[in-house]
């Protein structure tokens, strides 16, 4: 795979504009990258098992021509989508940078609050205390002093006046922050939460690029006792532009033990500062990617690519990618073999047969009939 593409499609997809934002071209451009990236071609694969109780809703799933994807706290890795870092760590560096700069904290709470933040006891108060907030400077949180005295004087205040709103809109945003630590406590916790969400409102639709793996037809396919479904992407260059947009989300899995921690304080900063720092939006979103995309090592054999899609509010999405068949020759005279087989032929899908071969030690991939 072209590493230099695949950061690309990763930037693009992961990166400052949120994907039912792009256009019908963005989206094309997107898509034709991707095809471009997967490999063999663009086919992935499926392992299945024929056990009772879900072999019926894998067929139903080929006969009806959609993809169930579980949400990502139902999948058997327990550790599958979610950010690494240290809980007691991160609280205290959220923490941390919400008193350090307690006026950006303050104006976020104005920009998110339903109900108006009111200081004096008159609206000409109320409104000279909304001209020294316009004043600060979301970058570094500091007033603008000269600024918020021309502001002031522009609405008839006196000099010295003005110069007393500067230092109590001051001593106003202090006080306020001391005296609602509780809600510095819920915004810690809406963070470190944030894994039991992001399992639950994420929706992953798993495959591997490779049909010949031993351990996936003996770990998924019931010890051998399955078949494998074969995705051809290259199908859906003709797919409606919606139908893109959901493929677009199609990543490579990482593997790796040493992953860094993840810190929420680069997005923290971005929301704080007032969303403007597109830099600072893309280094997080990556660092998130980058953490969402790494599983651990001892599951590298699984050699896993991945639709990643949120918010769903259904598992099956009809998305018909289907191409072929592998059925272990184990298998072949049952009746679920003969139902798959009788399936392909009406949809002009290929079948292979796995077969065994102990001479040679290793198995081989012939197409039935």
């Amino acid at each position: 795979m072209n590493k230099e593409l695949y950061d690309n499609h990763i930037k693009n997809i992961f990166g400052v504009k949120k994907i039912e934002e792009f256009s019908e071209m963005e989206v094309d451009e997107a898509f034709n990258l991707l095809l471009q990236l997967l490999p063999n071609g663009g086919k992935l694969y499926k392992y299945r098992s024929f056990e009772k109780g879900k072999f019926e809703n894998y067929y139903d799933a080929l006969k009806s021509g959609y993809l169930w994807f579980p949400q990502a706290d139902k999948l058997n890795d327990d550790f599958d989508t979610i950010l690494y870092f240290d809980p007691c760590a991160e609280a205290e560096n959220i923490k941390n940078y919400l008193l350090e700069n307690p006026r950006l904290y303050f104006k976020a709470i104005l920009s998110y609050s339903d109900e108006p933040i009111k200081i004096g006891y008159s609206s000409l108060d109320h409104k000279a205390f909304n001209k020294v907030m316009d004043c600060y400077d979301l970058n570094n949180g500091k007033l603008d002093e000269s600024k918020a005295i021309k502001l002031l004087l522009k609405m008839g205040i006196e000099l010295a006046k003005a110069k007393r709103y500067i230092i109590e809109v001051d001593t106003f945003i202090e006080q306020f922050i001391l005296n609602n630590k509780e809600a510095i406590e819920e915004v810690v916790k809406s963070f470190i939460n944030i894994n039991k969400t992001i399992r639950s409102s994420n929706y992953i639709y798993s495959m591997s690029e490779t049909y010949q793996s031993n351990p996936l037809w003996a770990f998924y396919c019931n010890n051998n006792q399955g078949f494998c479904i074969e995705y051809d992407f290259t199908k859906s260059k003709d797919f409606d532009i919606e139908k893109k947009r959901m493929i677009i989300n199609t990543f490579a899995v990482k593997y790796n033990d040493e992953v860094k921690d993840y810190t929420f304080v680069n997005m923290l900063k971005w929301l704080l500062t007032g969303k403007r720092d597109d830099g600072l939006l893309l280094k997080a979103n990556l660092d998130l990617f980058t953490q969402l995309m790494t599983k651990q090592a001892d599951w590298a054999f699984e050699r896993e690519w991945r639709i990643m899609l949120a918010n769903l509010e259904d598992n099956k999405v009809a998305i018909d990618l289907v191409s072929g068949i592998i059925i272990d020759e184990r298998v072949l005279e049952t009746g679920e073999s003969k139902k798959l087989i009788s399936l392909c032929k009406e949809r002009d899908w290929t079948v292979l047969v796995r077969k065994t071969q102990f001479i040679n030690a290793a198995h081989k991939f012939e197409k039935l009939g």
